[in-house]
Order: C-alpha cells, then sequence, then structure tokens
C-alpha cells in the first residue's frame, strides 16, 4: 500500500454541520484515519482536485474544504492516538 497517495483532508463546516455526510463522504475514498477533529488521512491514487470534488458533494456553500497530498517524509507528532500511528505505518510507511 506504500504506494499510494496521502491525503490530508480539513474543513470547517459553518451554519449547518452535516458531519455524518461528510464523513461517509471521507469513508468512501479509502484507507483512512482521524487524526484530530476537523483533520484526516486518507490514502487515495486520486487528485487532491478529485478528492475535494468528491467531497465537496458532502458540504454546503459555507463551508470549507482543504486537500493536500503530503509526504510523511518529515513529520513530527505529538500524543497521537495508537490507531492514528498504525495506519501511518500501514499506509505511509512509517517507522
Amino acid at each position: 500500500m506504500l504506494n499510494t497517495n496521502i491525503y490530508q483532508i480539513s474543513y470547517d463546516l459553518k451554519k449547518f454541520k452535516d458531519y455524518p455526510q461528510l464523513y461517509q463522504a471521507i469513508l468512501k475514498l479509502g484507507p483512512n484515519v482521524r487524526v484530530l477533529e476537523s483533520l484526516w488521512l486518507v490514502a487515495n491514487q486520486g487528485t487532491a482536485l478529485a478528492i475535494r470534488n468528491h467531497l465537496q458533494t458532502a458540504v454546503d456553500g459555507d463551508d470549507r474544504l482543504f486537500v493536500c497530498k503530503i509526504v510523511p517524509v518529515d513529520a513530527a507528532s505529538l500524543n497521537l492516538p495508537q490507531n492514528v500511528l498504525n495506519w501511518l505505518k500501514t499506509h505511509a510507511g512509517w517507522v
């Protein structure tokens, strides 16, 4: 799975906060892990634009989305849950 792109998805839901709809859209993208309240990592072969377009159908016009392909070569963390660390080891090659 290490040849898969890893994308960071961040969001701010404004007035109408339909989190379940957004979560379902994120889950459909592939292997994923929720790192922080509004930050997920997803393993996906698509592009940031394709992921944004997919997620755009699950949010309102005033919500904010940020999708970024990351390369976890130089990354650091503090107090991440074990499931997040396990996901990073499996999908991003962290040791």
